[in-house]
């Protein structure tokens, strides 16, 4: 019997990580024949791109576990409903059978779950012995059941350390400033989040920030970046691109701009929206930076503990199918102990499919910019250990695009 892994949605810089968890464990376990890997995801597999991993030497597979971004490829492909059309599920199956899977792992986020539990489903109904198994994936950090997601770790140690940077950058100057730095997350702000724990010296590096777990008021907006500007000559403000009004509307929607495939408003520009803004009631210079994609794939910024945890989610979801486990979802548990770890769980595909998890009330400050204790404590362990990339010559050794 084979098996096959497919990688979905937004890319992070350790996707990659969790096929090599699973091909690393296939081969070492010696229990499935062949592993496969689905091009582009699941409309990938509907068009029959199915390439074979198992017959890689282990320099290839190293160079694919440390190249950033999604080595097989991606997709935002939403599956009808069954009863919509049944013979994509039909066709997927054929597939299936064509190449004898017995497993099949789907690694992604919010909406790859979906997939999975759609596939999971009707496997049931024709009475299938496939077994499906989300493996969890997102920068955003939003998936419902576990306690962090792979992916997440990097893309915050990126954020952290631009920061820091920036700060450094902004700080050289005499002339006062307020630089408006935008970030990722549409409904939650745990990427923005992130940049609590960035330092200048012994002090934050960042004077305020904004999530869209809370209602964003333009005119409090302004009142704290003049309370800041009191007694501090540069002041660096984060700021989720999803942050939402008191209404529940977007702070920044403009309806020019195309929806994704899942019908998803496509988000930016809240930045540079404040600092039009802002202008009005202040007369320093005011800077809006746009952190945008890199944030999610910056592998020399990554985080080793993020890059271990993405290898263990595909290592133990290949176990749990062997163990006869469907439907499913790899979650990570934290130990309650001195020191960090997890331990690797699974949970009901349909607890997770098209949900978010928002970060906790209470670990945002009661005037609604920034963050409490709870949240450092969260995040310190996640961000631990750097990622030793190949290189040659002082460029790095990725994998392209003839894998």
């Amino acid at each position: 019997m084979n098996c096959l892994v497919a990688q979905s949605g937004g890319p992070t810089a350790v996707i990659n990580g969790s096929v090599f968890g699973i091909l690393d464990g296939a081969i070492k376990i010696d229990k499935i024949e062949k592993v496969y890997g689905g091009k582009n995801g699941i409309e990938g597999i509907l068009n029959e791109q199915l390439i074979e991993l198992s017959n890689w030497d282990k320099k290839k597979c190293l160079t694919f576990l440390y190249s950033p971004s999604s080595g097989l490829g991606s997709c935002r492909y939403k599956l009808p409903e069954i009863e919509e059309n049944e013979a994509v599920y039909n066709k997927i199956f054929e597939i299936f059978d064509k190449y004898h899977i017995g497993y099949f792992f789907y690694i992604g986020g919010n909406d790859s779950m979906d997939t999975i539990y759609k596939l999971s489903c009707f496997g049931d109904q024709i009475n299938s012995t496939i077994r499906f198994i989300g493996i969890p994936k997102t920068i955003d950090n939003d998936l419902y059941g576990t306690d962090h997601c792979p992916g997440y770790g990097s893309a915050a140690k990126y954020v952290i350390r631009s920061l820091m940077e920036l700060v450094h950058d902004a700080n050289v100057y005499q002339q006062a400033s307020v630089h408006i730095v935008e970030v990722m997350g549409r409904h939650t702000g745990w990427v923005a989040a992130s940049s609590a724990i960035a330092r200048y010296g012994d002090k934050q590096a960042v004077d305020l920030l904004y999530l869209p777990e809370r209602p964003f008021s333009e005119n409090q907006f302004f009142y704290d970046v003049k309370e800041k500007l009191i007694n501090k000559k540069h002041v660096i403000v984060v700021v989720s691109e999803g942050l939402k009004k008191s209404d529940g509307k977007f702070l920044v929607s403009n309806e020019n701009n195309s929806n994704d495939y899942f019908g998803y408003k496509k988000m930016g520009g809240v930045a540079s929206y404040l600092a039009s803004k802002l202008r009005a009631h202040v007369t320093c210079k005011i800077v809006p930076v746009e952190m945008g994609i890199l944030q999610r794939c910056s592998i020399y910024h990554g985080s080793q503990t993020d890059l271990n945890e993405a290898i263990n989610c595909g290592y133990q979801g290949l176990i749990f199918a062997l163990q006869g486990v469907s439907g499913q979802m790899v979650i990570m548990e934290r130990k309650k102990s001195a020191f960090y770890q997890v331990h690797y769980r699974h949970t009901p595909i349909q607890q997770v499919a098209n949900k978010e998890k928002p970060i906790p009330h209470d670990w945002i400050n009661i005037k609604g910019n920034h963050m409490n204790r709870s949240f450092h404590d969260y995040i310190h362990p996640l961000i631990q250990g750097n990622i030793q990339v190949q290189e040659k010559d002082g460029i790095p050794i990725f994998i392209g695009d003839k894998i």
